[in-house]
């Protein structure tokens, strides 16, 4: 009834101190421990920002830790020590629309300009998007989407073996769909355009393990079809 609010970070006297006009975009947690996180800092409010690592269990930013410029994009977890990262890094690595076109893997300790490029996508395309998918047994894998245009895109799967990273492997469904959550070994995928026996506006399921196994999908299943009266908005 009467809760004991304690302020973590107050932005407001970070801006003071760093004489810049913070606005707060967000944070990042690893979970399952949610102490790390990457906070999202934009100087006015643009949309280019710049991430910094923070410890919430200490209510300190991390001396040393993961920081990246102000640009487009940003980064994602995939471990305590690894980042997965797509900002500008100079010339050649934005696409015209001004977002990363490079995927890349930033090791802690490394300076950002050290971080491994693995995936890269064209000038033309809208972005390149890395982010860590993360199972029900706690493991991650690498998704990357590379947005071709505002409605059409491709997902790929980076597989990992014994640490080092793979070729990319795309996730065969059309390119007007968006990739979701995993739920029991399912992955969630809903429908902007007609695909199998299935119509816009569904949401579908398939084994994830399954196209690990083999980058195929076979089976797929029908989650939910809005009736003539209703559509899909979340799950």
């Amino acid at each position: 009834a009467e809760p004991k609010w304690e302020t973590v970070l107050d932005i407001d006297a970070l801006a003071k101190a760093e004489d810049k006009n913070w606005v707060y975009k967000g944070n990042s947690c690893l979970s399952p421990d949610y102490e790390l996180c990457m906070v999202t800092l934009s100087d006015g409010g643009k949309d280019a920002s710049i991430q910094r690592e923070f410890n919430a269990k200490t209510k300190s930013w991390v001396e040393g830790g993961f920081a990246t410029k102000e640009s487009k994009g940003g980064s994602s977890w995939l471990d305590k020590d690894t980042q997965l990262v797509g900002v500008d890094f100079g010339p050649g690595t934005m696409t015209a629309s001004g977002y990363p076109m490079t995927a890349r893997l930033w090791k802690r300790g490394q300076p950002l300009d050290a971080a491994v490029e693995f995936m890269r996508g064209e000038p033309s395309d809208v972005g390149l998007f890395a982010g860590a998918h993360e199972r029900a047994d706690g493991s991650r894998e690498i998704v990357v989407t590379r947005a071709v245009t505002f409605y059409d895109n491709e997902t790929y799967w980076i597989p990992r073996k014994d640490g080092v990273l793979q070729k990319p492997v795309k996730f065969p469904v059309p390119p007007k769909s968006s990739l979701g959550a995993e739920f029991k070994g399912q992955m969630l995928l809903t429908l902007n355009e007609d695909w199998r026996e299935y119509t816009t506006g569904d949401l579908v399921s398939f084994s994830l393990d399954d196209f690990m196994a083999d980058g195929q999908i076979a089976a797929v299943n029908l989650v939910y079809r809005p009736d003539e009266k209703s559509s899909l908005n979340g799950y």
